[in-house]
């Protein structure tokens, strides 16, 4: 009776008691679950060391504490490398974003720079040359063409002024009209001078040349050419003011035609 008494209270010292320190899995080590001798249906936990996973056992197949532990690390593995992801995506998003700012900013700058509008070669050609000795009277009509090109981005209205000099007298004047280029356009512009517009003592001067060898008149042509902005002139009139382009300062012969 006094044995039984002990077996029931499970006394520490038989073989298999739960202070036995040779009892399955006392030690932390392994068990075969079949030393545990399980009923049917029975869930049994194995307890490893202090701070290691424990693994519990459930019959029928049922996925253990231990593949939750691993899933739950994989997945916060996952979600680590997801929010890495992220970051760096951001990052390159942010980047292209500043690149492309900079390439705007960039070709607006470009495009709103003021560049000079150029004058070609201007041609001076004579539309016919009528003199009389007698009558001491002469005409002259030239055209004159002024080849302009504007290398902006905007449009530009260009004018400016003709003189034809004979010597130190001046022959005749025009007016270069107003005409708008357009951006990065070539444009001719006609202008038509009558340069028969002397002192009467340069007109003799002018029969005695026709009259004599080679028959050749030498004038000269001065002038000067402006240009301005015509976009948004309305929203910044500091835009309408006019820069000089080009002083002319040029010669040509006039054959009398005799």
């Amino acid at each position: 009776a006094e044995g039984r008494e002990t077996g029931d209270r499970g006394d520490p010292g038989a073989p298999g008691a739960p202070g036995d320190p040779g009892a399955p899995g006392a030690r932390g080590d392994p068990v075969d679950p079949a030393e545990l001798g399980g009923l049917p249906g029975a869930q049994r936990s194995i307890y490893q060391e202090p701070g290691v996973a424990y693994l519990t056992l459930v019959s029928g197949g049922n996925v253990t504490d231990q593949q939750r532990i691993n899933n739950g690390r994989g997945s916060n593995s996952n979600r680590a490398l997801s929010r890495a992801r992220s970051r760096r995506w951001s990052l390159y998003r942010n980047v292209a974003m500043m690149v492309a700012y900079a390439a705007v900013i960039a070709l607006v700058v470009f495009a709103l720079t003021p560049r000079k509008v150029e004058l070609g070669t201007v041609a001076v050609v004579p539309d016919g040359m009528r003199w009389s000795r007698e009558e001491e009277v002469y005409t002259l009509r030239l055209n004159v063409t002024l080849p302009t090109y504007n290398p902006n981005f905007l449009p530009y209205e260009v004018k400016g002024d003709l003189r034809v000099m004979y010597y130190d007298a001046q022959a005749g004047n025009a007016s270069i009209p107003a005409r708008t280029v357009g951006l990065r356009e070539r444009a001719a512009t006609q202008v038509v001078v009558d340069a028969s517009r002397l002192d009467q003592r340069y007109v003799l001067s002018v029969l005695s040349q026709c009259s004599l060898f080679p028959h050749v008149l030498t004038f000269f042509l001065e002038g000067e050419v402006w240009a301005r902005r015509r976009f948004l002139s309305a929203l910044a009139p500091w835009w309408q003011e006019y820069t000089l382009v080009s002083e002319l300062e040029t010669w040509f012969s006039v054959n009398c035609g005799v």
